[in-house]
């Protein structure tokens, strides 16, 4: 298997595990996207049935939180890894 591969499943970007906004950016880490629009398509293309209401539902609920944890750029995180 070579490395550009490798890097696509890691990235959840093809044969994606989840199915859960928050799982998807818990295990992730965290997401980075400036734009509020963008941070939706970079998540919901990492999960395996993409939905506009789960990923409002998440952010809304405070699962998932937009913060400038790691430097001056927007990331995506689970709320609990804020603690």
């Amino acid at each position: 298997m070579d490395i550009s591969h490798i890097r696509l499943l890691n990235q959840q970007l093809v044969s994606s595990r989840f199915t859960d906004v928050h799982d998807l950016v818990a295990w992730m880490g965290m997401v980075q996207a400036q734009e509020y629009k963008m941070m939706r398509w970079a998540v919901g293309m990492r999960l395996r049935e993409p939905s506009m209401r789960a990923f409002r539902e998440a952010y809304d609920a405070g699962r998932i939180v937009r913060t400038h944890l790691f430097r001056c750029t927007w990331q995506l995180v689970a709320a609990e890894d804020l603690g």
